[in-house]
């Protein structure tokens, strides 16, 4: 799975991702470090969101 965050009207020039992998019968662990990363992605650039 991968997420990426761009803020393109920002004055900061804002680009992030993360990328989770694993094997499909571990999903569930997937879906909830995927989530703590995008959190994470989304706490860190609100700063820099104007």
């Amino acid at each position: 799975m991968n997420f990426a965050l761009d803020y393109p009207n920002s004055k900061y020039k804002i680009k992030s991702s993360i990328k989770v992998g694993g094997k499909s019968k571990n999903i569930d662990s997937l879906i909830i470090r995927a989530k703590k990363g995008i959190k994470s992605i989304i706490k860190i650039s609100n700063k820099y969101k104007n």
